[in-house]
């Protein structure tokens, strides 16, 4: 499982976000999932990364994580599990 990445992204942080999803936008091999968990939209944003090369996923994670820098909304965690508590 050494091999997941979890971005929590609060509703207030749509730039982030959208940022986020225009950086990892047709990336092959990459499972994409968003878990529902907080009262004011806070979710995560979850990706598998098993597909990829090391070298790949390396630069995935850093292309998404210079999309959500300077982001204050936005917390990376990695090897982390997918939080959802339904929508």
């Amino acid at each position: 499982m050494g091999r997941s990445r979890r971005w929590t992204v609060d509703a207030r942080a749509v730039v982030g976000r959208e940022r986020l999803e225009a950086a990892i936008a047709g990336v092959a091999g990459v499972v994409h999932a968003r878990g529902h968990w907080g009262r004011e939209g806070e979710h995560d944003e979850c990706f598998v990364l098993g597909a990829l090369s090391a070298e790949a996923r390396a630069a995935f994670i850093a292309k998404a994580k210079a999309a959500v820098e300077g982001s204050t909304k936005v917390n990376v965690s990695e090897n982390a599990v997918c939080q959802d508590r339904g929508s």
